[in-house]
């Protein structure tokens, strides 16, 4: 579990440093922001892909 933190982490500090500089002193607030957001999406893709790839295998068993 504590690998996945810290990728998601590392990940989300490579994308804060494109907008905030590493020095500043609220860095830590937007790369846990994004953090979170990359989380979001994440749990997004493991509800939605399932149900986006059955309809897609039953369109294909139609044609």
């Amino acid at each position: 579990m504590g690998w996945i933190v810290r990728a998601l982490f590392f990940v989300s500090g490579v994308i804060a440093s494109w907008f905030v500089s590493v020095e500043a002193t609220n860095y830590i607030v937007y790369q846990l922001v994004i953090a979170v957001c990359l989380v979001t999406l994440c749990v997004a893709a493991l509800v939605y892909v399932p149900l986006w790839w059955r309809r897609f295998r039953i369109a294909a068993k139609d044609k």
